[in-house]
């Protein structure tokens, strides 16, 4: 059964409610037949990468929760989506988890006729990119650019943790003291950096992304621990083609899926092939291998039976296409 669980908690004493959590399970632990229908639209993408908002529709919810004495803005919300126990293929494993711990950028409510809903614009995580925070860089000579950007991130945000790893041959032959004020500026000079350093026009550069268990640092070179075996029975229609070694799949909404991560599809799956693909991925009609995630958006309507409905579409590129000397 298609699962989400929605837990709004409101930042000191701006809300008169308690913590609420909104769910597709009963506090038996059972399926709620009642649970309220949702629309979510949640990304998950580099910094560096232009991105807009996720967001959240609760339709259906109590009028006290719409009024301006709610005041959900600011307000801290954690979201866990994928699929319990039952149908569609009665799987007694279920398949959810956590996909954001982040911040409510924007609440309000929508009344028209009878429809009621609680309309939420999202930061993906509990870091707003956008706003002022003090990044000290300082690359000393001989040092690896993923050292020193650790260093920096440690300082600004000592709470988070941090996952993955870069090519040791980022090293520059002079010290490169630096100021930045947010992540973005930060991230798109990190990525900029790196591809100098490294000029294959298929290394992906140094990129940083902020997920549910903290910061993910990757450019590509180093093969991560985690892998993600994806069933035919979770693929949604064709898997697709987007550019040279870039494949885009939809599968049925996941939570175990993050940037970085390694994910393999079934061997013989049909792809299909955009009028934009490149000789090299037209002649690719079926395959098996190991991809590596660069994007991934969450999509779904609770109630709407439609199997395209509640969806985790990820988008990932061919490890074998970056620099083979990039890791070495």
């Amino acid at each position: 059964m298609r699962y989400y669980s929605i837990t709004i908690s409101p930042n000191g004493n701006t809300s008169p409610f308690a913590p609420i959590t909104y769910s597709t399970l009963a506090s038996n632990g059972q399926n709620n037949g009642s649970a309220l229908q949702v629309d979510l639209d949640i990304f998950q993408a580099f910094f560096h990468q232009p991105a807009g908002l996720g967001s959240v529709i609760i339709h259906g919810v109590d009028f006290s929760q719409l009024n301006q004495g709610a005041n959900w803005n600011g307000a801290n919300i954690t979201i866990n989506v994928g699929m319990s126990a039952g149908l569609p293929f009665a799987n007694s494993q279920p398949k959810y988890g956590p996909i954001i711990n982040g911040t409510i950028y924007q609440a309000f409510g929508n009344w028209q006729g009878n429809q009621v809903s609680l309309n939420l614009l999202i930061l993906p995580s509990t870091i707003n990119p956008d706003i002022d925070v003090n990044l000290t860089f300082n690359w000393k000579k001989g040092q690896t650019l993923e050292s020193a950007i650790r260093t920096t991130l440690h300082i600004a945000y000592p709470t988070l943790e941090f996952y993955g790893a870069t090519s040791p041959n980022l090293v520059f032959t002079e010290d490169q003291p630096a100021q930045y004020f947010s992540l973005v500026p930060f991230c798109k000079k990190m990525n900029e950096i790196s591809k100098m350093l490294i000029p294959d026009k298929n290394y992906l550069g140094v990129s940083l992304s902020a997920t549910v268990g903290g910061f993910t640092l990757v450019d590509g070179t180093i093969p991560t621990k985690k892998q993600i075996d994806i069933a035919f029975t979770d693929l949604i229609g064709n898997l697709t083609w987007l550019d040279v070694s870039t494949l885009q799949a939809k599968v049925v909404m996941r939570a175990d899926c993050n940037i970085g991560d390694n994910i393999t599809f079934p061997t013989g799956a049909p792809a299909t092939n955009t009028a934009t693909s490149f000789n090299q991925a037209r002649n690719l009609t079926s395959f098996d291998g190991i991809f590596s995630i660069n994007k991934i958006r969450h999509v779904g309507s609770s109630r709407q039976p439609d199997a395209n409905a509640w969806v985790t579409i990820i988008d990932c590129v061919i490890p074998g296409a970056l620099s083979p000397t990039a890791g070495k």
